[in-house]
């Protein structure tokens, strides 16, 4: 393990990819030498290669070190820290997943910190549904930060949208959003008409509700039909390059892949990332449909691509593990 430590301090950037993928297969008995390694305060690029073990970890003990590391004063090292905080937002330890929303709620919503690491809190507490982003997405209205307002859905320019203003349309889905009718089709149509005029709490919104409606609803057609539905706010939040929902679809790629329509499938392949491929992994183990493992592959691939994950990195050994013909032969 020490050597694996040195590779990783070390200046070969090949030997420091090799040691990060080996240190997280390691797990929890190599956590306490990274996080000791961590606090020697090394230069940025080891430093981010240890955030990254530890992000893969996500062990409840690196917290109290990460939190540091959200300090540190390079903006990138501050970014991976709370790359590797975000597992902890679900950790089965309720005091540790509510200190590692306390932080990222915190860092968020800092006006003097820089876009990129506000930008990778606010991505990151959409992990956690609508009831935790929405109050989030509310104060950032009038931030002073034009890039951190637009990841929020709000206008670029602060205080009331310019130009005409919402189309009557627009302010349809609003209502719509609040309530919702008993036509799914309906509102498919309303969404794809205006839904990029909308801000993104309100889509994030409709996304909860018709999965609420389909939850209710036993005829398997109108089922469909608000699956179609919820399908469309996902198209056109992927077409705004928005995450705002990204949870809602790997939960329904775990849970009920068959339903997907091919939006959802498409939206996945727009702004899925990495924690989206254990899923789509079994997914596709699990399908009897050709056309739908096929098209999960496509996505998987094109995640894999966006995140530059080669066969060293741990998620793509276990995966390769699983399913050995999803990553074609070794080149």
């Amino acid at each position: 393990m020490t050597r694996l430590l040195e590779d990783v301090l070390g200046e070969d950037r090949v030997a420091r990819e090799a040691a990060v993928a080996r240190l997280a297969i390691a797990g929890p008995r190599a956590v306490d030498r990274v996080i000791a390694a961590l606090g020697s305060a090394p230069p940025p690029a080891p430093a981010m290669a240890l955030l990254q073990v530890l992000e893969r970890m996500g062990d409840p003990r690196a917290l109290p070190a990460l939190e540091a590391c959200l300090d540190a004063p390079d903006d990138e090292v501050a970014a991976s820290a709370v790359a590797a905080i975000r597992p902890l937002l679900r950790s089965g330890r309720p005091e540790t997943a509510d200190r590692a929303l306390e932080r990222l709620t915190g860092v968020a919503l800092a006006p003097g910190r820089a876009d990129l690491v506000r930008g990778a809190a606010l991505d990151a507490l959409h992990d956690l549904g609508p009831e935790v982003v929405e109050p989030v997405h509310r104060a950032l209205a009038t931030d002073s930060s034009r890039a951190v307002r637009r990841l929020a859905g709000w206008p670029d320019a602060g205080g009331p949208p310019s130009g005409p203003g919402p189309t009557p349309r627009a302010l349809d889905l609003e209502a719509v959003a609040e309530a919702l009718p008993d036509d799914p089709e309906a509102v498919r149509t309303i969404v794809l008409e205006t839904g990029n005029a909308v801000p993104l709490t309100i889509l994030h919104r409709l996304v909860a509700g018709i999965r609420d409606r389909e939850g209710l609803t036993t005829d398997p057609l109108l089922r469909r039909q608000w699956i179609a539905a919820r399908g469309a706010v996902h198209r056109v939040l992927a077409e705004r390059g928005s995450r705002v929902a990204l949870y809602d679809l790997r939960e329904t790629l775990e849970t009920r892949p068959a339903d997907m329509p091919v939006t959802m499938v498409a939206a996945l392949g727009t702004i899925g990332d990495r924690t989206c491929l254990e899923p789509l992994a079994d997914a596709i183990g699990r399908s009897a449909d050709p056309w739908l493992r096929s098209q999960l592959a496509q996505v998987f691939h094109a995640i894999r691509q966006r995140e530059r994950l080669t066969r060293r990195h741990a998620v793509i050994k276990r995966l390769e593990a699983k399913l050995p013909d999803l990553l074609g032969p070794a080149q």
